[in-house]
């Protein structure tokens, strides 16, 4: 599933947020690629998160989901109802995370804690028929518990990552609710968990318009 209509109302903490559309030609980035290294070579199947950063950084905070992320909606028929999660702009399922038969009604839902780390999401809730409204979440988790949480990626054999920046949103804007502006910046942290330890942040930039290789080695 890729979510291409920037104009969709998003909600996001609590903001309603609409994609801004440039007219100039926008910059493009290119995939975000890198290694991870420790005193004895690649290291394999070790989790890459992610975190991004917006500016102005007064305009907009990410939503803590150290919780999990609670929403609620209406329903105007009973039946079947899913709940899906994706990364943003990825284009395979990251879960199913909620199916439940409902009546008619307001409901409220939790995405669960373990799905979420940092960066930016879309979850759907599909409806008995069939309308599955798309919502953004821009997400923000404690560095403490990033060890419990779902990775953007995972290091190859030869310790390798790969990143779609497609899913990073790299100089997209956005208005909030009061017509407030943040762009989603390229500047980007990696938090890097193995054995279920943070061992590694390292904030880098991401420049438009050239190759990128981050070598990051472990202490």
């Amino acid at each position: 599933m890729r979510i291409r209509n920037l104009g969709l109302t998003l909600l996001v903490t609590a903001f309603i947020l609409t994609g801004c559309l440039s007219d100039s030609q926008p910059d493009i980035y290119r995939p975000v690629q890198g290694v991870v290294m420790d005193e004895n070579g690649p290291v394999q199947g070790a989790e890459i998160h992610i975190k991004n950063f917006y500016t102005p950084d007064d305009v907009f905070t990410p939503q803590n989901v150290d919780e999990g992320y609670e929403f609620s909606f209406n329903s105007t028929s009973s039946g079947e109802f899913n709940g899906n999660l994706y990364r943003y702009q990825s284009d395979s399922l990251l879960s199913n995370f909620y199916t439940a038969e409902l009546d008619t009604g307001e409901h409220t839902v939790t995405i669960p804690a373990e799905l979420l780390s940092n960066g930016i999401y879309v979850f759907e809730i599909v409806t008995p028929g069939g309308d599955s409204p798309y919502q953004l979440l821009f997400a923000s988790k404690s560095d403490s518990l990033l060890n419990q949480s779902e990775p953007m990626t995972t290091t190859n054999a030869d310790g390798e990552f790969f990143i779609n920046p497609n899913m990073l949103a790299f100089g997209l804007d956005f208005l909030t609710s009061d017509d407030s502006e943040f762009v989603v910046s390229d500047s980007l942290e990696f938090n890097i968990v193995v054995d279920s330890v943070l061992v590694k942040t390292r904030k880098v930039r991401v420049p438009p318009n050239q190759d990128n290789f981050f070598e990051i080695s472990l202490p």
